[in-house]
């Protein structure tokens, strides 16, 4: 009789265990493509979200926002992808998306050397002698403001001149001006915001451009439910703030 009732503990204890790993939310690593210049808040919400999904791993891949979108193509792969809105609009256009949320937006700003006398305005760049990298415009969205930007300039030609290198990620015109290969770059200021080797200096609100950055769930994902949970995480009111605080603007 002992024997049976041990033997029917046993049985309950393994249905018990079974029924509870049954209703563990099962482990989840999401693949996600972003813009380079995203690094900062991305890095924070990943770390907010799995410390409160410990089931879920999210590993980013950034590159330029062009380049990014181009892998995601080519390779029909990606949980999520975090981009610019003219991307993210091409993406749905072609069938390539189950959702998308609007992030927040960011403007172009110029990035120098800290301590750097030389250059204090956006009209310093136009001086002599003065090293410029831009962001290679077919690889990154930035790369094509920049662009729009000088145009719209008085001092376009002399800017223009002054420009050396064209760089594939905001990431590594950062790294030149920090190895003083170059005096100034054009890219999205987040990425710099907390580098003490880096002075930040706003580009002239009458020619400056910005992008609106949203995220999106391509049709490739194999976690669609946590890909959209995520994104929604990400757009909701917690990750928003996170953007905000890293110097980002709502989209009106």
């Amino acid at each position: 009789m002992k024997n049976k009732q041990l033997f029917l503990i046993i049985i309950l204890g393994l249905l018990f265990n079974a029924l509870l790993a049954g209703c563990s939310p099962k482990e989840t690593t999401l693949s996600i493509y972003a813009g380079d210049a995203l690094q900062i808040p991305l890095q924070e919400i990943k770390e907010v979200y799995e410390k409160e999904n410990p089931h879920v791993t999210i590993n980013y891949y950034y590159a330029g926002s062009k380049t990014a979108e181009a892998t995601v193509r080519t390779l029909e792969q990606g949980d999520m992808v975090i981009l610019s809105a003219g991307i993210i609009d091409g993406l749905s256009k072609d069938d390539l998306l189950l959702a998308s949320y609007p992030v927040a937006t960011q403007s172009a700003s110029v990035i120098v050397r800290k301590g750097d006398e030389n250059i204090r305005t956006w009209d310093d760049l136009a001086k002599d002698g003065v090293r410029i990298a831009l962001i290679n415009p077919q690889m990154g969205v930035i790369g094509t403001l920049s662009e729009k930007i000088i145009s719209q300039s008085p001092l376009a030609d002399k800017i223009r001149a002054n420009v050396v290198r064209l760089t594939s990620d905001p990431s590594e015109s950062l790294r030149l001006i920090e190895n003083n290969e170059i005096d100034a770059a054009i890219i999205f200021p987040s990425i710099a915001q907390d580098n003490e080797n880096i002075t930040i200096l706003n580009i002239p609100a009458e020619i400056n451009q910005g992008i609106s950055i949203w995220v999106g769930v391509p049709v490739f994902t194999t976690a669609e439910n946590e890909a959209k949970a995520f994104a929604e995480f990400m757009a909701g009111e917690r990750g928003l703030q996170i953007f905000y605080d890293a110097g980002f603007t709502p989209i009106q």
